[in-house]
């Protein structure tokens, strides 16, 4: 069987789309973290339950990773990793591992020297405390997932992490799994057993949904990433027609994310979170799938969307992504405790949380991914990084929506300078 690849794609929307996704992080963060818990949802109900529709995020970037992890074993097709699982698992795992492990460090180390911030005070910041010996070591082996008392201890954001791993080391099960039956029956036993761990308690607080909705991302690159004759054989005629019509596709897509994002903005809590998420991953994946084929087809009806989501700002702002989701929780927090006993109005100590805390916290993130996680990123990634500061990307290099990052909170960060044409018309070499 041959083992040809198909031509990579400039995919610089991709990290464009993480980089809005960190941003409605960081707000949600700012809004739940201010004051005392519970004010700001008091005193500006509406602003509350806008700015932190929070279900939808996390589900985005979960299908985001399946998609962009899988979109090298697409091209391929034997839909094999094309490398031993240990060397892949090796290289996932440098990866993320280490700025995760420095992030833990510095949140432990805020918590053991800064004072106000080991102890309660009222405030979302009181569920990470105390800091106990099992919460460490589960955090250390990104197992903290397995129980309720450590899932959010610590760094409340980091509980998506052990989950991105976990999937991202399942992979090769599931795409096993794939070249033995149809992917779809593979999507569906994932979330039945989701549905079971859900109506029997057993792990539904470690979001068991993600693993369909990561193996719907997955499915999404399946369909619009490889070799024409590999997607001749491998889509439904009706995905056929339907990708020829690329705005309306485009529309069906916005239209669900929206719809689910109203839902949780207006009434949340009414429908569960692991339908809103699961409507969420496969918003974002129609959203991926008909922007990607938009870009290998050459069809100018994605053009603009692509152009924008691959400007050189929303990039860059995708490749700190990963720092960002690390980070800037606990930061958050300290700059939360810090005016609380200044007894500000919610509404004074929402804007200054929104407007001077939050960029100072976004500015330190940007600053930890220089030092801390542009050392683990591609030679690319690292080139378009160093354009923050004024160095100049070697020129004519294509951006390509790489495998070799994390997500945020599960955000597998794609490097590469992007060229002075991404989005445009025709499919690029290079992801």
């Amino acid at each position: 069987m041959s083992t040809a690849r198909a031509p990579r794609l400039d995919l610089a929307h991709i990290d464009g789309m993480r980089g809005i996704l960190a941003a409605f992080v960081v707000v949600a963060h700012t809004v739940q973290f201010t004051g005392v818990a519970g004010s700001v949802a008091a005193s500006m109900p509406v602003v509350y339950r806008v700015l932190s529709a929070g279900d939808l995020r996390v589900p985005a970037f979960i299908a985001i990773s399946g998609f962009t992890m899988m979109i090298a074993v697409s091209g391929r097709h034997d839909l094999r990793l094309g490398t031993t699982y240990g060397a892949y698992a090796k290289r996932r795992i440098r990866r993320l591992v280490p700025p995760y492990l420095t992030a833990l460090v510095l949140a432990l180390a805020l918590i053991a020297f800064v004072p106000v911030m080991n102890e309660p005070h009222g405030t979302v910041w009181d569920d990470k405390l105390p800091v106990t010996l099992q919460g460490i070591v589960t955090h250390v082996f990104l197992l903290h997932n397995l129980s309720p008392e450590w899932i959010t201890s610590i760094n409340g954001t980091l509980w998506s992490l052990p989950i991105e791993m976990q999937l991202t080391l399942l992979m090769p099960v599931l795409l096993l799994l794939w070249r033995r039956t149809h992917p779809v029956v593979v999507i569906v036993l994932s979330f039945a057993l989701a549905v079971l761990s859900i109506a029997t308690g057993v792990g539904a607080w470690s979001a068991p949904h993600f693993l369909g909705v990561f193996g719907v991302g997955m499915y999404g690159a399946h369909l619009v990433i490889g070799s024409e004759d590999d997607l001749r054989r491998r889509r439904p005629r009706s995905l056929q027609r339907m990708l020829r019509h690329q705005r309306s596709v485009l529309l069906v897509a916005l239209v669900v994310l929206t719809a689910a994002f109203v839902q949780v903005a207006a009434a949340p809590g009414i429908v569960h979170s692991a339908v809103t998420g699961t409507v969420a991953g496969l918003g974002i994946t129609l959203l991926l799938m008909v922007l990607a084929d938009g870009q290998r087809t050459g069809r100018v009806g994605t053009h603009r969307v692509r152009r924008f989501l691959g400007g050189r700002r929303l990039v860059q702002s995708g490749l700190v992504s990963y720092s960002v989701f690390l980070v800037h929780s606990p930061l958050l927090a300290l700059g939360n405790l810090l005016l609380l006993p200044l007894g500000l109005p919610t509404p004074v100590q929402f804007g200054l949380m929104l407007f001077v805390v939050a960029p100072a916290v976004v500015a330190v993130c940007v600053v930890f991914a220089v030092l801390v996680e542009r050392p683990f990123m591609n030679s690319h990634q690292r080139a378009l990084l160093g354009e923050l500061f004024g160095r100049r990307a070697v020129p004519g290099t294509p951006h390509v929506a790489s495998t070799d990052a994390a997500a945020a909170p599960a955000v597998p960060v794609s490097g590469g300078a992007r060229r002075a044409a991404a989005g445009a018309a025709g499919p690029r070499r290079r992801r």
